[in-house]
């Protein structure tokens, strides 16, 4: 059986930056595709930046469209998740 691959040299990435607008509330989403790093390592620079000690998620994804996009998690949790550890 062959098996055939197709590097990505520039995969998209999408961060989510999460903040709580008032204690007990849940959490909001600021959602940011990254189109042009090279690597997850400037994400995660990128990240660093931006996101103000909020708790993040980093993927690495498909597509920019909600209705398409297939997405990996790499780094981070969604704070709203009963599973979160925030």
């Amino acid at each position: 059986m062959s098996t055939s691959s197709f590097p990505i040299e520039r995969p998209l990435y999408r961060v989510n930056i999460w903040h709580e607008p008032a204690p007990g509330y849940a959490w909001n989403l600021e959602a940011w595709h990254l189109y042009d790093a090279r690597d997850i390592f400037e994400v995660i620079e990128w990240v660093a930046d931006h996101n103000k000690g909020r708790p993040y998620e980093v993927f690495v994804t498909n597509d920019d469209e909600a209705e398409t996009e297939f997405a990996i998690r790499l780094i981070g949790a969604d704070p709203n998740s009963r599973t979160s550890d925030r």
